[in-house]
């Protein structure tokens, strides 16, 4: 039997120079912000921005977007200028009470660098009518 190291473990074992963790990643602070939008009628290509910008240096941990029952051809996907998807890809909310969770493992423990990532923006295909509520936890 072996032992592997996670890499975050294998810097702690070495931390010198490039191999130091950063702050948000072990012991950080975890903090959350949410947001409700009522949606009608919006077009294709639309971006709802929601909550408010995420500090540099945020590392994400959870994001989930709940709705309402959409209809089968709408599309949900939350993302920053840089990425529309980082976090969620087009995912159908054709059910009341739809949880979508992130669903991209780059977008989980993805590090806010400050360019274009700060505001997390939700981008719909088909129209959109009900509520659309977020919930992103990151830590810092």
């Amino acid at each position: 039997m072996s032992t592997v190291y996670g890499v975050n473990r294998t810097k702690y074992m070495n931390a010198i120079g490039a191999n130091l963790v950063s702050s948000g990643t072990n012991k950080g602070q975890v903090c959350s912000m949410s947001d409700t939008y009522e949606a009608s009628a919006l077009s294709d290509g639309d971006l709802i921005q929601v909550c408010d910008a995420l500090p540099v240096g945020a590392i994400i941990t959870r994001v989930m977007i709940m709705s309402d029952d959409m209809g089968s051809t709408v599309t949900l996907a939350l993302g920053d200028a840089d990425d529309d998807n980082r976090y969620i890809t087009a995912t159908s909310v054709s059910a009341a009470n739809d949880i979508l969770a992130i669903n991209v493992i780059t977008g989980v423990g993805y590090e806010v660098t400050g360019t274009e990532d700060t505001q997390l923006a939700i981008l719909g295909a088909g129209i959109l009518g009900g509520t659309i509520k977020i919930t992103v936890e990151y830590t810092v």
